[in-house]
């Protein structure tokens, strides 16, 4: 899914649906522009200057729709397991067994 067709929840997302579609791709633009970027939740509040609610919300929606991961360290970076030798080898498995 393409980030900025990423919808947030409704109940708990007060700005406007284009809004909501700029945020996420600005937010999942930089994190491309930066592939080598590890932030932490405070971290990318303080660089895209949003508060720690709707970070929080934006964050989770871009892992959720996997162009961001979570490290065991709790650093978001970008999702580019498909790259890895491991990651393809398992992309294609999943192919094969759909």
């Amino acid at each position: 899914m393409h980030a900025a067709r990423l919808l947030l929840p409704m109940a708990r997302e007060r700005r406007a649906q284009p809004a909501r579609e700029a945020l996420v791709e600005r937010v999942s633009g930089e994190f491309h522009e930066m592939p080598c970027l590890r932030l932490t939740l405070a971290q990318a509040q303080r660089l895209f200057g949003l508060r720690a609610d709707v970070c929080q919300r934006v964050l989770s929606a871009l892992v959720s729709d996997k162009t961001l991961t979570r490290d065991t360290d709790q650093r978001y970076r970008l999702n580019d397991c498909d790259r890895w030798p491991v990651g393809r080898m398992l992309r294609r498995l999943r192919e094969i067994h759909c």
